[in-house]
C-alpha cells in the first residue's frame, strides 16, 4: 500500500468555527486530481490495528449517511469526499473576490466540522480525504480558506451545483483505499448498512483464509434492499421474515438483477446460523455483469480510473480477479442492506448514464482520433499487412458522434479473402481448422467459411481494441516462423 505523508497539521480537537483560516497542502493523484489526505485522521487502533477498513466515497451532500456507517461498522473507515475545485480572482484594486466554488468550499468545510459533535466518539474511527479536479492548476495548490460568518447546515449544500457533471467514482475509491493502512479492506457504498457485528465476525475468517492461508479468494456477502418503513433486520431470521412479507428483496432486484444475483438464496436463508462465520460456497466469476462486494487484502488490484460512472466501474474488478486466478467465497449469515426498494431507475440515474456515455465511456474514440492525427496510432498492421485488417470508412467511423448504446455502423460482405476480422459470435460459428500450422491464413479461412454459410459482417460503432507498439516491419522471428511453416506445414 502506498505511504501517504502530508504537512497538514489538522487537530481533531480544533473546530473550524474557532479559527479564522486554515491552510492545507494538496497532493497530486493520477495527474488529474489534488488530494488532501487525512483531513480527519483515525486513531492508530483503527488505522493500523487488527481491523478491516471500510472504504467509502461520497460527495458532501451524502455525508448524512456517515453517522450510520460509523455506528454500525466496528472497524476503521477511510472515506474520500469529492469537492469543487478552488477558484478565485482579484478585482482592479487587488482585492480577492470569492467565486461561487470558493464559497461552496467554505460551506463544505464548515459542515464537515460541525459533524464532529454528531459523530462523538465514533470520529476516532474515521480517516477523511478530500479531493478535487486539478483542472487548470499546473501543480496542486495550497488550499487557503477563511471561516464563514455563519454556521451552515448540510441542507445549505443543496444550493450549490455538483462539483462536476460526472462523479469520478473509481479515483474516489482508490484515494480512500490509499488512505487506509490495515491489511484487510472492504469497499462499500455510503448508503449501505451492515448487519450487527459484521466486521468482528468476518475479521476472524479473513485473518485465517486471506492473511494466514493466502487462499486466492475474496469474501463476498449478500446485499438487499428493505422497505423504508420496515424494522432493521438484526439477523438472517429477521431478513427472511421481511422477504416473506415482501418488505425486502435482493439488491437491485427490479432494476439490475444480473448485477447482484447470487444463486442459492433460499438455501442461504434457511441454513441455521453458525457460532462463527463460515464460507457457504466458493464460485467462479462467470457473469461479467456481477458486482460483488467483498473483503479482500492487498493482492486485490485497485479500480481502473478510466471508468467515469457507476456503470461497469466495479464489475471490471471481478473480471481482473478472475483472470488472476481468484474465486469468490460466499459467506454465511452476514449481509448488508439499503433503505428503500428501487423498482425503477430514477430520472437522475438515466440522465447521468446518458451523460457518461457521451462524455465518459465514448471519450476513448475521441482520444483515438487525436492519437491518429498525431501519428501515434494507426490501423492494426497498417505497415506490415494492411490487406488483412483494413475496414473501409475509418474516417467516417472516427468522426461519427457516440451513441447512448453501441450500434451497428454498417453491414458488409466478406469480399477480401485476406481479411482477418475479430468478432463476437455465437454457437453457429464453426471452430477453426486444426490443419493450419501457423498464423498465416489460420484465421482468414473462418471468414470464408462464414461467407459461404450466408453470414455477413456487422461493423459496430465506438468500440475498438489496440496493441501497444506500431509494427513497421516484420520481425526476424516472424519471417523465420513463416518460412518454417511453409517448409513443414503448408507444403507438407
Amino acid at each position: 500500500m502506498a505511504n501517504i505523508s502530508t504537512k497538514n497539521e489538522w487537530n481533531l480537537t480544533k473546530s473550524f468555527t474557532s479559527i479564522t483560516q486554515i491552510s492545507l497542502n494538496t497532493i497530486e493523484y493520477d495527474s488529474k486530481y489534488c488530494v488532501i489526505y487525512d483531513f480527519w485522521k483515525s486513531d492508530p487502533e483503527f488505522r493500523e490495528g487488527n481491523h478491516i477498513t471500510l472504504i467509502l466515497h461520497s460527495t458532501p451532500l451524502y455525508l448524512e449517511y456517515l453517522k450510520k456507517q460509523a455506528e454500525t461498522w466496528q472497524g476503521g473507515i477511510s472515506i474520500s469526499i469529492f469537492i469543487p475545485s478552488p477558484r478565485h480572482f482579484k478585482n482592479r484594486n487587488g482585492t480577492t473576490i470569492l467565486s461561487t466554488s470558493q464559497l461552496h468550499l467554505q460551506t463544505i468545510f464548515a459542515v464537515i466540522d460541525s459533524m464532529k459533535e454528531e459523530l462523538k466518539e465514533n470520529i476516532q474511527k474515521i480517516s477523511m480525504h478530500l479531493f478535487f479536479e486539478k483542472s487548470d492548476f499546473k501543480k496542486c495548490p495550497i488550499l487557503d480558506l477563511q471561516k464563514l460568518s455563519f454556521l451552515p447546515t448540510l441542507m445549505d449544500l443543496s444550493d450549490f451545483s455538483p462539483p462536476a457533471e460526472l462523479y469520478p467514482i473509481n479515483p474516489a475509491r482508490n484515494i480512500a483505499r490509499l488512505g487506509s493502512r490495515t491489511k484487510l479492506f472492504i469497499s462499500g457504498d455510503i448508503e449501505q448498512i451492515f448487519v450487527e457485528n459484521f466486521e468482528a465476525q468476518i475479521l476472524k475468517l479473513g485473518n485465517k483464509v486471506l492473511l494466514k492461508e493466502k487462499q486466492a479468494i475474496v469474501l463476498v456477502h449478500r446485499r438487499f434492499e428493505i422497505d423504508f418503513n420496515a424494522p432493521e433486520p438484526k439477523t438472517k431470521a429477521d431478513l427472511r421474515k421481511l422477504i416473506k412479507e415482501k418488505k425486502a428483496v435482493p439488491f437491485h432486484f427490479y432494476v439490475y438483477p444480473k448485477g447482484h444475483n447470487i444463486p442459492g438464496l433460499e438455501e442461504w436463508l434457511e441454513s441455521k446460523p453458525k457460532n462463527a462465520v463460515t464460507i457457504e460456497k466458493i464460485i467462479n466469476y462467470t457473469n461479467a455483469e456481477w458486482e460483488p462486494q467483498f473483503v479482500g487484502d492487498e493482492r486485490v488490484p485497485f479500480h481502473d480510473n478510466r471508468f467515469p460512472f457507476r456503470l461497469r466501474s466495479n464489475t471490471h474488478l471481478g473480471t481482473v480477479l478472475c483472470y488472476s486466478g481468484f474465486k469468490f467465497a460466499i459467506v454465511n449469515d452476514l449481509f448488508t442492506y439499503h433503505r428503500g426498494i428501487k423498482e425503477v431507475e430514477s430520472k437522475k440515474d438515466t440522465t447521468i448514464k446518458d451523460l457518461s456515455f457521451k462524455q465518459g465511456y465514448h471519450k476513448t474514440k475521441a482520444d483515438l482520433r487525436k492519437l491518429i492525427k498525431e501519428k501515434k496510432a494507426v490501423p492494426f498492421h497498417f505497415y506490415v499487412y494492411p490487406k488483412g485488417h483494413n475496414i473501409l470508412g475509418l474516417e467516417e467511423w472516427l468522426e461519427s458522434k457516440p451513441k447512448n448504446a453501441v450500434t451497428i455502423e454498417k453491414i458488409i460482405n466478406y469480399t477480401n479473402a485476406e481479411w482477418e476480422p475479430q468478432f463476437v459470435g455465437d454457437e453457429r460459428v464453426p471452430f477453426h481448422d486444426n490443419r493450419f500450422p501457423f498464423r498465416l491464413r489460420s484465421n482468414t479461412h473462418l471468414g470464408t467459411v462464414l461467407c459461404y454459410s450466408g453470414f455477413k459482417f456487422a461493423i459496430v460503432n465506438d468500440l475498438f481494441t489496440y496493441h501497444r507498439g506500431i509494427k513497421e516491419v516484420e520481425s526476424k522471428k516472424d519471417t523465420t516462423i513463416k518460412d518454417l511453416s511453409f517448409k513443414q506445414g503448408y507444403h507438407k
